[in-house]
């Protein structure tokens, strides 16, 4: 037995496909090896998309788009794992971290000996350059921070103050992250 313990920090994306940037896309899927015939298919897709403001009367000028792809295509499900494998790729398997993803709902694994280490390397994760603040920053995309949510997962016990007799699952210390930018937004 490791007798380890893991932080999971569950993360979420705010408005995954609407925020997509094209270029941004295809930058990655050819860096995954995805071929240009299938990368200049989802350009010319999405890209030249158009829209109007319109409301009380007003109706605006064509504006374009450089962002979005289609939610309910089947090609956007699959083109939205290339746009996360950055955010993917930030963990760091031999220092005892993990990360998936699907969709924009990321969760970040990080196993240590107590959780205040376990916290602490999760936390890292965040806030290091190249880590998941970075990945906000670099794809336009924000977290929903409201939707945050870390837990400690534990086989250990510890003496219960309120009971001489008895224990209680080890409590787990607080996180916090302070963050400023473009991907902390509470809404």
């Amino acid at each position: 037995m490791r007798k380890e313990v893991v932080s999971a920090l569950f993360l979420n994306i705010k408005g995954t496909f609407p925020n997509v940037v094209l270029s941004q896309l295809i930058h990655n899927m050819r860096n995954w090896g995805v071929l240009s015939q299938y990368t200049d298919c989802i350009a010319c897709k999405v890209s030249g998309r158009q829209m109007m403001l319109k409301f009380d009367g007003y109706k605006s000028e064509p504006l374009t788009m450089t962002k979005c792809i289609d939610q309910g295509c089947p090609l956007s499900g699959i083109a939205y794992q290339f746009y996360n494998t950055d955010l993917v790729d930030i963990h760091d398997a031999d220092n005892g971290e993990n990360a998936v993803a699907f969709m924009d709902y990321m969760l970040l694994l990080v196993w240590a000996k107590t959780l205040i280490e376990s916290n602490t390397k999760v936390k890292q994760m965040m806030v290091t350059n190249s880590g998941s603040l970075d990945w906000v920053t670099t794809h336009q995309s924000n977290f929903t921070l409201d939707k945050f949510g870390i837990m400690g997962l534990t086989r250990s016990r510890e003496p219960n103050p309120s009971c001489n007799s008895k224990t209680r699952p080890i409590q787990t210390p607080d996180i916090s992250m302070w963050c400023e930018g473009p991907g902390c937004q509470h809404s």
